[in-house]
């Protein structure tokens, strides 16, 4: 069991840092294109493909068959700043599934009752007599 709560804190960890990753890197992508535009008039697009470039990332490399090419390159030329924003949206909803799963984990762990070997011994535990005393 504490190796499922070490994974759900390292999880929490990691959609966390991606949130913050994402999210700084569209603002200041976001910042970018608004100072260029202020400065020179003119808008400098910013797609996913060019995103993928940023990071260092191959393109998608789709067949010919069925127009898959033709969907992953309009989907490539989309704005890039609303798909940062969108993937720091969604790691902000695993964030927060993870922390409510590992908070439910911890008042289910803090809420159970402690082993029954430890409660009895002999039948003299402090809390079996004060239980049968109280149900009396």
């Amino acid at each position: 069991m504490q190796l499922r709560k070490h994974f759900y804190q390292a999880t929490r960890l990691v959609a966390g840092l991606l949130v913050v990753v994402f999210a700084m890197t569209g603002a200041a992508k976001l910042a970018d294109q608004i100072v260029t535009w202020l400065a020179f008039a003119v808008w400098q697009p910013f797609t996913i493909a060019d995103a993928l470039r940023f990071w260092d990332l191959p393109s998608p490399h789709a067949p010919e068959s069925l127009g898959l090419r033709e969907i992953t390159d309009a989907i490539l030329s989309w704005p890039g700043v609303p798909a940062y924003f969108l993937l720091a949206g969604a790691c902000l909803f695993l964030f927060a599934r993870i922390d409510r799963a590992l908070g439910r984990r911890s008042r289910k762990s803090a809420d159970a009752p402690p082993r029954a070997g430890l409660r009895r011994i002999a039948g003299t535990s402090r809390v079996a007599r004060t239980r049968e005393a109280a149900q009396k």
